[in-house]
Order: structure tokens, then C-alpha cells, then sequence
């Protein structure tokens, strides 16, 4: 992003709601961090999805396996969603499908970064 929108790809790259939320983030816990030091996984979803991002994204998540956008989304949703069963523990546990799933989205993730 920082290569396309130059110094100035916080406010070009990072949608409002987002640059918000983790600017309060960064202010409640009174750190002086990157304000994308406080992002979530699906803030990220939110930055890549970005009308001004996509393209940015797009050719690179192709490239790495992943098919279109709408695609892209909603593998990245239930990504987010198993990582959120890991994370908070819960009764329900994912299966072998589900772990397998989530291994090939994360390198197919690592492959688009490598391919910067």
C-alpha cells in the first residue's frame, strides 16, 4: 500500500472506520505503537477489501491460490471464524476439515506475502 499511496497510505490505504477504531485502541491502552499494531485479523479483511486496496491485493491473492474476491472474502471469514473457536476455547472444536482448511488459507496468506 505504502508503494502505491506513497507516505500517505494510512488515510488512502485504511478505510475511516478502521483508522478509528484502532486509533481508540491505541489511545485506551495509552501505547505508542502503530496504530495497525492494534488491527484484528478481520480488520486486515477490512483493508484488503478496500476499494482503493483490491487491485493492490488481488493480483498477488490470485496468484497464491485464491480464487475472486467474493471467494477471497468468505474463505477469509471462516478463517476468522476458526481462529475465533482456537482462540476462546470453545466446547465446539474444529474438525480435521476445518484445521486443514485453515492451514492452506494461512500458506496460501504467506505465498501472497513472499510474492511482494
Amino acid at each position: 500500500m505504502e508503494e502505491e499511496h506513497g507516505e500517505i497510505w494510512w488515510p488512502k490505504g485504511v478505510p475511516l472506520n478502521v483508522r478509528k477504531k484502532l486509533a481508540v485502541a491505541r489511545e485506551e491502552a495509552g501505547a505508542q505503537e502503530a496504530p495497525l499494531s492494534f488491527a484484528h485479523v478481520v480488520d486486515f479483511l477490512e483493508i484488503i477489501d478496500h476499494s482503493k486496496n483490491w487491485p493492490l491485493f488481488a493480483v498477488r491473492l490470485r496468484a497464491a491460490g485464491f480464487g475472486d474476491r467474493k471467494e477471497f472474502k468468505s474463505d477469509f471469514v471462516r478463517f476468522n471464524e476458526l481462529r475465533n473457536l482456537l482462540h476462546g476455547a470453545r466446547e465446539q472444536m474444529p474438525d480435521a476439515a476445518d484445521l486443514d482448511f485453515a492451514r492452506e488459507f494461512a500458506e496460501r496468506i504467506r505465498r501472497a506475502v513472499q510474492d511482494q
